[in-house]
This record gives C-alpha cells, sequence and structure tokens, in this order.
C-alpha cells in the first residue's frame, strides 16, 4: 500500500507540472505573432495534455484521485 502512495504521490506531482506546462505553452502560443510558433506552442499543450489524460488514468488504476 506504502508503495501505491509513492507512486500515486509522485504521478500526481507530475501531472500538476505537466498542467503547469500546458497553460504555460497555451500563453506562450497567445502572445506570439509568428504563427509557426503559436503552432509549435499548441502541438506541445497538446502532447503534455495527452500524457495528463495517461497518468491520470494511471493514478486511477490504483485506487488513487488524480
Amino acid at each position: 500500500m506504502t508503495e501505491h502512495n509513492e507512486t500515486t504521490t509522485t504521478l500526481n506531482t507530475l501531472i500538476a507540472t505537466l498542467i503547469d506546462s500546458v497553460e504555460g505553452y497555451q500563453k506562450s502560443a497567445g502572445d506570439v505573432d509568428n504563427q509557426r510558433y503559436a503552432e509549435m506552442f499548441n502541438a506541445r499543450a497538446r502532447e503534455r495534455q495527452q500524457a495528463i489524460t495517461t497518468l491520470q488514468a494511471a493514478v486511477a488504476q490504483c485506487g488513487r484521485q488524480p
């Protein structure tokens, strides 16, 4: 049980970090005038969001709240 607690704590910390990065990339996309960079930032935000979804599912499988 302790291992699951440590694992889910680590995963939830990573989820929080990824959420911050999604918000940062989205803000950056909105702040640049260059459409190419905006698209790049939005692509990174989508990648991070997919990782969040995957990690949240892993936490839920451990019976914890993501």
